[in-house]
């Protein structure tokens, strides 16, 4: 589940950027009520049943969160879909497998998978960000951000 609430917030960032904060906020909203609703009932089962309940909110705002910022992007679902599974999921499941065969605490796979997530979904996302057609969501970043896309597309501002 930190894979989904990383990208979540990521999401989030995307949407404020443009100016959606209400967009977020009643998904925010929705999510909070499902935790509480998600824990109470879960609850009767204990532990695992609470946090599965945890769990259904944490997926159902991911993709609420992403439909959210593809929406304001304009990118399809299956641009977004590839670049999430196919690289994403790829890189941070390979570092999870492999501090599972190393016996490292939880703590440290659940970091070292969520960090290894982000590099290539922001990657992804940067690079999108340099097609012609975000032109207008690209000049609203800070001029810091408008240079990682240029530099990322081996492109240079003058």
């Amino acid at each position: 589940m930190p894979y989904f609430r990383a990208l979540y917030h990521l999401d989030g960032v995307v949407a404020q950027s443009v100016g959606c904060v209400y967009g977020e906020l009643w998904r925010q909203a929705v999510y909070a009520g499902l935790v509480i609703a998600g824990a109470l009932v879960g609850s009767r089962h204990g532990l695992p049943g609470a946090a599965a309940g945890v769990s259904v909110a944490i997926l159902y705002t991911f993709v609420a969160m992403g439909q959210l910022a593809l929406r304001v992007t304009g990118i399809p679902w299956y641009l977004y879909l590839r670049v999430t599974t196919a690289v994403t999921c790829g890189v941070a499941f390979s570092a999870r497998l492999v501090l599972e065969a190393c016996h490292a605490p939880s703590a440290m796979i659940a970091l070292a998978v969520v960090g290894r997530a982000a590099v290539p979904w922001s990657i992804g996302m940067l690079w999108t960000m340099g097609e012609p057609d975000f032109e207008p969501l690209r000049a609203r970043l800070p001029g810091a951000g408008v240079r990682l896309v240029e530099a990322l597309r081996g492109r240079r501002s003058f």
